[in-house]
C-alpha cells in the first residue's frame, strides 16, 4: 500500500494552523518532513518557510544542508 503524499502534506497544513485539529507545529512538522523525504516539493518549500528560533529567541535561516537533515528519516 503506498502513502498518498499530498494527504500526509495537507495534514501538516491542518496541524499547522489547527483546522479540524488541535494546532500542534511539531506534528505538522513531522508530516512535512515525511512528505519532504519523498520528494514533495511542497512540503520542502514549507519547510523552508518556517521561521526557526535559538533558544535565545534569535530568528536565523536554515541553510540547505539543515532542510536536508530536517528531511532525512
Amino acid at each position: 500500500k503506498k502513502d498518498y503524499i499530498p494527504a500526509i502534506y495537507s495534514l501538516g497544513l491542518c496541524y499547522e494552523k489547527g483546522k479540524g485539529v488541535k494546532q500542534n507545529t511539531n506534528k505538522a512538522m513531522k508530516h512535512f518532513k515525511y512528505a519532504a523525504s519523498k520528494g514533495y516539493t511542497k512540503a520542502l518549500n514549507k519547510i523552508k518557510s518556517f521561521k526557526v528560533f535559538d533558544s535565545e529567541e534569535n530568528e536565523f535561516d536554515l541553510s540547505l544542508t539543515d532542510i536536508k537533515a530536517l528531511t532525512e528519516f
